[in-house]
């Protein structure tokens, strides 16, 4: 089965034929309890670190793909209508890299990516770059 892998310390994304999803977080250096899934559209989705977005922003590389901010190693797959894993056919949306925190600040400053939050009943308990909430 084909899936993307997202290297963040290469900056680079490729994709891998691979025997199943574990071992693509295998390949991506993701623990196994320790991932969260989201998703990037309707039929790709992305598993990443669970606390990715809380690593000290000196200590992480940052991108986003369209408005969504992810950091960290990540497997991009794809899925069919039912929601089964198939084959990746192409890589996801494209890819861009921040130089730094200060980089992602500005594109969040003009619009291009969302700040990531957490709220409750639309409250705010944490915004990106604060220090993990627990």
């Amino acid at each position: 089965m084909r899936f993307g892998i997202v290297n963040a310390k290469l900056r680079t994304a490729k994709i891998l034929d691979l025997p199943d999803i574990d071992t693509a977080k295998r390949v991506a250096r993701l623990k196994p309890l320790e991932v969260d899934h989201g998703s990037i559209t309707r039929h790709m989705h992305i598993i990443v670190y669970e606390f990715s977005l809380f690593v000290p922003v000196d200590k992480q590389v940052w991108y986003c793909i369209g408005r969504q901010l992810y950091g960290g190693n990540a497997v991009v797959y794809a899925s069919d209508d039912a929601g089964e894993t198939i084959d990746m056919s192409m890589l996801p949306p494209p890819i861009i890299w921040f130089k730094d925190a200060a980089a992602v600040e500005q594109a969040i400053g003009w619009g291009q990516i969302e700040r990531p939050i957490t709220a409750f009943n639309g409250a705010v308990l944490w915004r990106w770059p604060e220090p993990r909430v627990i």
